[in-house]
């Protein structure tokens, strides 16, 4: 929505492709938390202005590198961003293992009383917080010895202070080793224990769609690719790419 912006505020006939239903990507699972307020602010102003720039809006529509869309486009922005990674865990698949962007782009009500965060990294400790705060007792796991190891300090100082106020249960150093319908059997250097659950979230992270980005630019030579499908990052790194493509269109 960025690079779009940006485009389309330097004259450009601009055309977004969206292969869901809504714009706003990771934003809308990011924004879900009701303390995540800013990035719902933010992902709705890149919205309007989207909107008031007169950008031609194409939602439920995916884009490859053989879509005829691309045939006679100036330039072409890859930006498909990530996919959630589902581990291969013995009963991943198990109906009372929810992943986290899903649950928040969604409703929370099938989440139980008791829940399992599988993963403590920003988006696995939002959404713990977010889950504590409507009354659930929750347990993050996580395989490292810390959690949000890849946040800026004040970020992690404001998670652990919001785990001590709700009461949030954790495991790090743990390894899960299954799902079950009792909750997740998880191993430590103590040994293999199950933490009893009513749901478990999934929020291992994601994987960067860098192949599918990669065919596109393989067969353009006029496209170049931004965001998470290059790598993942975090929200304001995605935006500055964005912009910077925008702005670079003569």
């Amino acid at each position: 929505m960025e690079a779009a912006r940006v485009a389309a505020l330097k004259g450009h006939k601009v055309t977004l492709y969206e292969k869901s239903g809504e714009l706003g990507g990771q934003l809308r699972a990011a924004a879900g938390p009701a303390f995540k307020g800013q990035i719902h602010a933010l992902m709705e102003y890149l919205k309007t202005q989207i909107h008031k720039l007169d950008v031609d809006v194409k939602l439920n529509t995916a884009i490859s590198a053989d879509s005829p869309e691309l045939v006679d486009a100036d330039k072409i922005i890859v930006a498909i961003g990530a996919d959630a990674f589902i581990p291969p865990i013995p009963g991943v698949d198990r109906s009372n293992v929810i992943e986290v962007m899903d649950l928040h782009t969604g409703s929370t009500d099938r989440v139980g009383s008791r829940v399992v965060i599988a993963g403590g990294g920003l988006s696995g400790c939002d959404c713990a917080i977010d889950l504590a705060m409507k009354g659930k007792d929750v347990t993050i796991v996580e395989m490292l010895d810390s959690l949000v190891p890849k946040a800026l300090f004040p970020i992690v100082m404001s998670v652990n202070d919001k785990i001590s106020e709700y009461g949030i249960k954790v495991r790090t150093g743990n390894k899960i080793l299954a799902f079950t319908d009792k909750g997740a059997k998880v191993e430590s250097k103590d040994g293999e224990t199950e933490i009893e659950a009513d749901t478990v979230i999934l929020a291992i992270g994601t994987r960067s769609n860098a192949d599918s980005a990669k065919s596109i630019l393989d067969k353009y030579t006029n496209a170049q690719s931004i965001g998470d499908c290059v790598q993942v990052g975090q929200i304001g790194e995605a935006i500055r790419s964005g912009f910077f493509a925008g702005w670079a269109i003569e």
